[in-house]
């Protein structure tokens, strides 16, 4: 549930265990912390979790568990965007526990999310989320959620709002009855766009408050970073899209800070559509960065989708043959954002520049420092070959050492300058 203490309470499960069966017991226990740490947003705890389950069962064999350490992988791999392959892991592990429910739900569940996001096969998708929400022993705190956020998404996406707000409208419920705000992260920011889209907006604001209330005090990163991005749906739908860009851009940094790459690229989709009706054309290198986001996970379907909002602009776009990405190289708008950094303009400076929002712009600087490793935007260099004019009416910057000692007839000129 978040409670900050659970994490000291796990470690008391650090003694050596004694018996093969305490063993089995502790490795058990690991893998449950590894799952919930998942939901909440910690996949690098989750990870040394499932570590120190497998050295607890180096001595002892159970199936059972070996079969929830690799359903816990198979829900890391999702999250962290690690997807080569990962369809075929799904389902072989699918069909290896098919006796085996609360195994098999898991495995389905990355098996129908695989299947809609790389695959691009909506009815495989929606049978495999489906079954795995009927195959459900006990939750992680992933399985309903992820599935019926999936299903809603699929209707979202074609036009079907009303189906989408069924789709959720059981786990919502289920979340109100038990209070497990900390786990609807996954479910509650598309719950909110299909409320919307239904004319239900009211409800939605009184459930993103009882999210926000009820994760309040937990620990679940997770769960902040999915209500900073319910606030920003309720600001665009309140016609109040500056503040709506603002919001996603702090929330594609969280997601990203929390190593979740597919959640960040959907909190960039949606500031680019907000920039979008902001701005126009101009607008579209947001969302190409946002392709190319999708493009290096593989996720084809959500490729299709921002493509689509670009025609529903009327922005024709024209791409390289296959995966665009631009890995460690600065994309076209980063270098347009270094070179403006290099020149000494600040970031308000450069959001007006581009016709950005200045948390846009900040999101760029930072992307552009983890690229070059710089320690600070001081540090912040063009890529080779490349030169940043200085900015209209400024003399070129000296080297570091002379900014450190006068130079003669400064004074004179200046005094000259002045008159």
């Amino acid at each position: 549930m978040g409670d900050p203490r659970a994490w000291c309470a796990a470690e008391a499960l650090s003694g050596p265990a004694g018996s093969a069966m305490e063993a089995a017991h502790h490795a058990r226990g690991w893998t449950n912390l590894a799952h919930a740490s998942s939901a909440l947003g910690y996949g690098t705890r989750a990870r040394d979790f499932l570590d120190r389950a497998v050295a607890g069962l180096a001595d002892t064999s159970s199936p059972y568990l070996e079969g929830l350490v690799q359903t816990a992988r198979l829900v890391l791999a999702w999250h962290a965007g690690r997807w080569d392959g990962l369809h075929a892991s799904a389902d072989r592990t699918t069909r290896l526990y098919q006796e085996i429910p609360d195994l098999t739900a898991e495995a389905m569940l990355v098996r129908g999310l695989t299947s809609l996001h790389v695959l691009g096969d909506v009815p495989r998708a929606r049978q495999d989320l489906a079954e795995a929400a009927r195959t459900s022993c006990y939750d992680t705190g992933f399985i309903l959620t992820a599935s019926a956020a999936a299903t809603a998404r699929v209707h979202l996406e074609a036009l079907r709002p009303v189906q989408a707000c069924e789709a959720v409208e059981e786990v919502l419920r289920r979340i109100e009855r038990t209070q497990g705000w900390v786990w609807a992260g996954e479910v509650l920011p598309v719950a909110v766009e299909a409320l919307r889209g239904s004319g239900r907006t009211a409800r939605a604001r009184r459930l993103v408050a009882d999210f926000a209330a009820g994760s309040a005090h937990g620990d679940a990163p997770a769960a902040q970073a999915a209500l900073t991005v319910c606030r920003a749906l309720l600001a665009e739908a309140a016609d109040r899209p500056d503040e709506a860009v603002d919001l996603l851009a702090d929330a594609e940094t969280r997601w990203r800070l929390l190593g979740r790459p597919l959640d960040a690229a959907r909190a960039a989709e949606a500031r680019g559509r907000c920039l979008l009706g902001l701005h126009g054309e101009t607008a579209a290198p947001d969302i190409q960065e946002v392709v190319e986001a999708y493009q290096q996970l593989g996720a084809r379907w959500d490729v299709a989708r921002c493509r689509r909002l670009l025609r529903r602009h009327a922005i024709v776009t024209t791409h390289r043959r296959g995966r665009l990405g631009y890995g460690d190289r600065l994309s076209p708008r980063e270098e347009e954002v270094a070179r403006l950094v290099v020149q000494g303009h600040a970031n308000r400076d450069i959001a007006e520049s581009l016709v950005l929002s200045t948390r846009t712009v900040e999101h760029h600087v930072a992307r552009i420092m983890r690229k070059q490793n710089a320690s600070s935007r001081t540090d912040i260099a063009l890529p080779d070959g490349q030169e940043a004019a200085p900015p209209p009416g400024t003399a070129p910057p000296r080297d570091i050492g002379d900014r450190m000692r006068p130079v003669a007839g400064d004074d004179a000129l200046r005094r000259r300058a002045m008159t």
